[in-house]
């Protein structure tokens, strides 16, 4: 009941407006605070005026975000400077999502990267964020995916919808967003874990899509970025992928960053 008490007589009188009701996620104690967006922070600002960042120390992976465009050499601009191998005819490519920025193209048949991480996640709090552009949505489509997929994330043609999938991590164990992948249009996509929680937040262009429940262990160290070993190879773009260890760098709504991470 909205503005009454079915017990009773007592009745509400006034205004009222953006009534929310959230449930699988708890959204405080962080607030919205003017935050200047950068490279390395969140724009999330807790209740002791700091900010959720992003330091050398705990990025594992960044990739997709430079080189020349044509050259197949793909590099990690984390400090791990792990070595990725190209499969197929995977490139460098300077179509992206803002000036400035490269990306890697997929063509669909074959191409894939993909490399060992410095690091497991296991299961404490991590971010994976990506832009994406797909040139087709038919079909499965994976963006990414740890050991084949335990978990991976990607566009599930069986739901027509952004997915998720980690066998013993996720109830289903398929987890389905709200929304379908867009074609021939950049989107962001950010995965975030929240451990005290147990849930993964789902964003797609900094606006919350959805929150699951999430108990997987990413215990592995094995990383593809186009592939998960089903052959549903993804047709189309990824830019500025990075993969954050034992932060949930998002809580709320953001803005994307749209220049080359570094």
């Amino acid at each position: 009941y909205i503005g009454g008490w079915r017990e009773g007589n007592s009745y509400y009188g006034g205004h009222m407006h953006d009534f929310r009701f959230s449930n699988g996620i708890s959204r405080f104690p962080y607030y919205a605070s003017p935050v200047t967006l950068t490279t390395t922070n969140s724009g999330m600002t807790k209740p002791d005026g700091t900010t959720v960042t992003v330091t050398a120390s705990n990025v594992t992976l960044l990739c997709c975000h430079t080189g020349s465009a044509g050259s197949t050499t793909i590099t990690d601009g984390s400090s791990n400077s792990t070595s990725i191998t190209t499969n197929g005819n995977a490139v460098v490519s300077n179509f992206a999502p803002g000036s400035g920025m490269k990306s890697v193209y997929f063509d669909g048949s074959g191409d894939y990267l993909s490399c060992t991480l410095a690091d497991t996640l296991g299961t404490n709090d991590w971010t994976l964020e990506f832009w994406v552009y797909l040139r087709a949505i038919t079909g499965n489509h994976i963006f990414c995916a740890f050991n084949g997929y335990a978990p991976a994330f990607y566009r599930r043609s069986g739901s027509s919808a952004l997915a998720v999938y980690h066998n013993g991590g996720i109830s289903s164990p398929y987890y389905n967003a709200s929304a379908d992948a867009t074609a021939n249009k950049w989107f962001h996509m950010a995965y975030c874990h929240d451990t005290s929680e147990n849930v993964m937040n789902v964003f797609r262009d900094g606006s919350l899509l959805d929150t699951f429940t999430y108990t997987g262990n990413i215990s592995t160290t094995s990383f593809k970025i186009g592939d998960d070993g089903t052959s549903a190879w993804m047709d189309g773009y990824i830019s500025n992928l990075r993969i954050v260890k034992d932060t949930a760098l998002y809580t709320q709504n953001f803005t994307p960053v749209t220049s080359a991470l570094q």
